[in-house]
C-alpha cells in the first residue's frame, strides 16, 4: 500500500513490535508496521502500553508523522521518561487527541506532557464515572501545547460549580483563536473564563440539552475577548427558538455574528421531521414560482459562502453536514455531469 497515510493500530500488535513476532506470518506482520510507521502521517492508538507506544513511536518518520490520537490515557500512563522524550521529538505533530476523562490522568500530563508544535488539540471527556473539571482541562492546554491555535473540548459534564476552582493564567492560550466545546447542558458563558483567550476569533459551543435558554446572556458579551468574531450555537431543543432582537443588537454593537445550528434531539424525531420537510416524487408538482426559484438561488449562494466560511475557521465537522446535506444534489450533478 504505498499510498497508505493513516493507520489505527491496538495495543497487541504494538505489543508486537517490542516481543518480536512468533513465526513467520507474525514476523511479517512487525516488518509491515514497521514499514508503514516510518510513511504514515496520522496515527491513532486503542488501549496499549506506553512502552509499547513509545518503542512504536520511535519508529515514525518524526518530520512527516501529523496526527496523534489516544483513545484512553492509559496508553501513556505513567508519562516515563522515554515516552515524554518521543513525544518531544516529534517535529511535524501539529494535530492531537487524547482522553481527558481522569483527573489524575490531567494532572501528570499537565506536569510532564509537553508538545510544542501542537496547533490542534481535542480532548474527550466520556469517562465513565468521571466528571472532568473544566479549568483543569483548560490549563492542561495551556501547558502542554504553548501555541495551540484550535481546542475542542468534547462531552463534558457542565457543573455550574466545577468552572471557577482553578486559578487561570492570563493570558490563557496566546495563540488560540478557535474554541469548540461539547456539553451536556448549555454553559453561562461568565463561567468558561473566555475574557483570558486574548486572541479568540470563533467560539462554537454544542449543548446536547433539549429544554432551557441555550442562547448566551446579552449581558455577557461584555467580558468576552475584543478579538471575538463569531458564536456558533448548536442546540438540540425540540422547538427551533430563534435569538432576541436585543441578544442580535447587543452581538452587532461588539462586532459578533451569532449563528445558530439545529440537530434534533432523538433519531426517531430526526426521521419524522426530515420526511415532513422533504416531499416525496409523487407529491412534486409543476406550480412552482419565480419566489421559489429565487429562495433556492439565495440557498446555493449561502451554502457556498458558509463552506469557504467553515474551511476558513477549521470547522471539519460542519463542514462534513453541510456535505452531507447536500448528498442528493451531488448525485444528482454527477449523473447529469458523467
Amino acid at each position: 500500500m504505498p499510498n497508505l497515510s493513516s493507520i489505527k493500530v491496538a495495543g497487541d500488535n504494538l505489543d508486537l513490535l517490542v516481543e518480536g513476532g512468533v513465526g513467520p506470518e507474525q514476523e511479517l506482520l512487525v516488518q509491515a508496521m514497521k514499514s508503514a510507521l516510518e510513511r504514515i502521517t496520522s496515527l491513532k492508538i486503542g488501549s496499549a502500553r506506553p512502552s509499547s507506544v513509545a518503542h512504536a513511536l520511535s519508529h515514525v518518520d518524526k518530520r512527516r508523522l501529523q496526527r496523534l490520537v489516544f483513545h484512553h490515557a492509559e496508553s501513556i500512563m505513567p508519562l516515563e521518561d522515554e515516552l515524554v522524550a518521543v513525544l518531544k521529538s516529534l517535529d511535524g505533530l501539529v494535530d492531537v487527541k487524547l482522553d481527558a476523562s481522569q483527573p489524575i490522568y490531567v494532572a501528570e500530563m499537565q506536569r510532564r506532557l509537553r508538545l510544542y508544535h501542537v496547533r490542534t488539540l481535542k480532548f474527550m471527556c466520556s469517562g465513565e464515572g468521571h466528571t472532568p473539571e473544566y479549568s483543569n482541562g483548560l490549563l492542561l492546554a495551556h501547558l502542554i501545547a504553548p501555541s495551540l491555535e484550535v481546542l475542542s473540548i468534547d462531552d463534558l459534564n457542565y457543573m455550574y460549580k466545577t468552572f471557577r476552582l482553578v486559578e487561570l493564567p492570563h493570558p490563557l492560550l496566546p495563540n488560540l483563536r478557535v474554541f469548540r466545546i461539547d456539553v451536556n447542558e448549555s454553559p453561562d458563558l461568565a463561567t468558561l473564563h473566555l475574557g483570558n483567550l486574548s486572541a479568540l476569533e470563533h467560539l462554537h459551543i454544542s449543548s446536547m440539552s433539549s429544554c432551557g435558554d441555550v442562547f448566551p446572556d446579552k449581558d455577557d458579551l461584555a467580558s468576552l475577548p475584543s478579538t471575538l468574531r463569531t458564536i456558533t450555537v448548536n442546540h438540540t431543543l425540540t422547538l427551533r427558538p430563534s435569538p432576541s432582537r436585543s441578544l442580535l443588537a447587543a452581538c452587532d454593537q461588539v462586532g459578533i455574528r451569532l449563528f445558530v445550528r439545529w440537530r434534533a434531539p432523538t433519531l426517531d424525531y430526526a426521521r419524522m421531521w426530515c420526511e415532513d420537510a422533504v416531499p416525496s416524487l409523487g407529491q412534486a408538482s409543476m406550480d412552482s414560482t419565480e419566489d421559489e426559484v429565487v429562495d433556492l438561488e439565495r440557498l446555493f449562494e449561502w451554502a457556498g459562502a458558509r463552506a469557504r466560511w467553515l474551511l476558513r475557521v477549521g470547522d471539519g465537522r460542519a463542514l462534513g453536514e453541510l456535505a452531507g446535506a447536500a448528498l442528493r444534489l451531488r448525485e444528482r450533478f454527477v449523473i447529469e455531469h458523467s
